[in-house]
């Protein structure tokens, strides 16, 4: 069971929470600012559904490193989205909006 998820944090702009065991993140995201999101090396088998489209200045998010299946659809409303590092997880497909992520590399 997920933690209370906590209050919206306005002003954080970069986050780096790189092998810490976590198993769950609060959904929907709540980083409206977060530029940087670096969730490596834990232990995510899902990654939250809500939240991408307000995260309007995130430009990489590194989730490599966790027990990932699947990057969730709305991932591509991350409008500023440019970095996208998802290696060494257990994914078997991309998301079907990835070809709406022109800007990802």
């Amino acid at each position: 069971q997920p933690p209370h998820s906590p209050e919206p944090l306005p002003n954080l702009t970069q986050i780096y929470l790189k092998e810490n065991r976590i198993a769950h993140l609060p959904d929907p995201l709540p980083f409206p600012r977060v530029e940087r999101f670096d969730i490596s090396f834990n232990l995510l088998s899902l990654l939250p559904g809500g939240g991408w489209d307000s995260m309007s200045k995130l430009r990489e998010l590194n989730v490599s490193h966790n027990r990932l299946s699947l990057l969730p659809d709305r991932l591509s409303l991350a409008p500023a989205l440019r970095v996208l590092t998802a290696s060494h997880n257990e994914l078997h497909a991309l998301p079907s909006t990835v070809g709406e992520m022109k800007a990802v590399s």
